[in-house]
C-alpha cells in the first residue's frame, strides 16, 4: 500500500497596539494534497490537491474589570466557496476570583479529499459537490480563581450550545449534506483544581446531547464523559499521580458491516509517579489502563490495553 499528503503552511502576522488595544493582522497559506492506493483485497485510492489562502484580524483589550477578544477570518479555498467566519469573547469580574465570561463564534469544517473525491472496490464514491458544514456556538460560564492561607482553587463551569447546518454524513456509499435540518450540540462543561499544601485534586465532567436534524444522537458522542486525578507532593523530589477518566455509553459505526450500534461505557485508571534524581534529571514511570480494559474507539480499533513505560530526562 501507499499512502502520501503533503501539506506546505505558511503564515505571516503582524502586531499592533492602538489605544490599548492589542491588533494580530496576518495571512495564512495552506497547500495541501493526498495520494493513496491499496494493493490488498480492499482497494481504495483518491488523487488530489487544493489550496487555501486566509487573511484575519484579532484583537485583545484588558480593562479593570472587563477582558474583551475576538477576530474575523475570511477562507478562499481551490475547492470551495469562501466563507467568512468571527469569534467575539468577554469576561467580566464579578468579584475579586470571580469572572462572568460570555462568547459567540462561528466556524466551518471542510469535506475532506477523500470524501469528495476517494473511490474503493466495494463501491463506495467521493461526492465533488459536498459543501462545508458551517456552525455557530454560544456559551456562557464563570470562571473562579481564589486563594487563601490554606488553599487554591482553579474552576470554569460553561453552558454551550453549538448549531450545525449542512452536516456531513455517510449515506449510501457516499457523503452527503444533511440538507433537512439542523444539527443541534449543547451541553455543559466543568472543570476544577483545587491545590492544597501538598496534594492537588483535579475533578471534570461534561454533559453533552447531541442530535442530527433527525433527533439521532450523533456517533461517538457520549452523553457523559468525566475525570478525577489526584497527585501528591510527597517531598521536594518525589510525585505520585493516579486518575480515572469515565467515558459514557455512546453510539459508535460497526466496523465490518456499518451499522449503527450501542457502545457501553469505558473506564481508564492510570497511575504514575516522578523523582527529581537531581535538578536536572527526572526519572519517571507510569502504569497506564491498569484494569487492562479492553476498549475500541471507535469500534474495530483496539486500543492500548495494560502498559508500563519508564522514562530518564536530562535537562539542559
Amino acid at each position: 500500500d501507499d499512502y502520501d499528503s503533503h501539506t506546505n503552511h505558511a503564515r505571516l502576522s503582524l502586531n499592533k497596539t492602538i489605544n490599548e488595544i492589542d491588533f494580530v493582522l496576518g495571512t495564512d497559506v495552506a497547500l495541501y494534497s493526498a495520494e493513496f492506493e491499496n494493493r490488498g483485497s480492499y482497494n481504495s485510492s483518491v488523487d488530489k490537491s487544493a489550496e487555501n489562502y486566509a487573511t484575519f484580524l484579532n484583537f485583545d483589550w484588558i480593562g479593570d474589570k472587563w477582558i474583551w477578544n475576538g477576530g474575523l477570518r475570511y477562507d478562499d479555498n481551490s475547492l470551495h466557496r469562501s466563507v467568512t467566519t468571527y469569534r467575539l469573547g468577554s469576561s467580566y469580574e464579578i468579584k475579586n476570583g470571580v469572572n462572568l465570561i460570555a462568547g459567540t463564534s462561528t466556524g466551518f469544517k471542510s469535506p475532506s479529499l477523500y470524501e469528495m473525491y476517494g473511490a474503493d472496490n466495494f463501491g463506495y464514491s467521493g461526492n465533488p459537490n459536498l459543501k462545508e458544514e458551517t456552525a455557530v456556538t454560544y456559551e456562557v460560564g464563570l470562571k473562579v480563581d481564589i486563594e487563601d492561607d490554606d488553599m487554591r482553587m482553579y474552576s470554569k463551569s460553561t453552558f454551550f450550545t453549538t448549531e450545525i447546518t449542512d452536516q456531513i454524513k455517510y449515506s449510501n456509499s457516499s457523503y452527503i449534506n444533511d440538507t433537512a435540518g439542523k444539527t443541534q450540540i449543547s451541553g455543559w462543561d466543568y472543570s476544577n483544581k483545587i491545590v492544597f499544601d501538598s496534594t492537588t485534586f483535579d475533578i471534570g465532567a461534561m454533559y453533552v446531547s447531541a442530535q442530527d436534524s433527525s433527533d439521532t444522537q450523533l456517533l461517538r458522542r457520549p452523553w457523559w464523559q468525566g475525570n478525577i486525578a489526584v497527585t501528591e507532593q510527597v517531598s521536594d523530589k518525589l510525585q505520585i499521580w493516579s486518575a480515572y477518566k469515565y467515558y459514557g455509553k455512546h453510539k459508535d459505526l460497526h466496523s465490518t458491516n456499518y451499522s449503527t450500534i450501542e457502545r457501553g461505557e469505558q473506564h481508564n485508571i492510570d497511575l504514575g509517579v516522578k523523582y527529581m534524581m537531581k535538578d536536572d534529571m527526572v526519572l519517571s514511570g507510569t502504569l497506564t489502563n491498569v484494569l487492562d480494559e479492553q476498549n475500541e474507539r471507535p469500534h474495530g480499533y483496539s486500543q492500548p490495553g495494560q502498559e508500563f513505560n519508564i522514562s530518564f530526562k536530562y535537562l539542559f
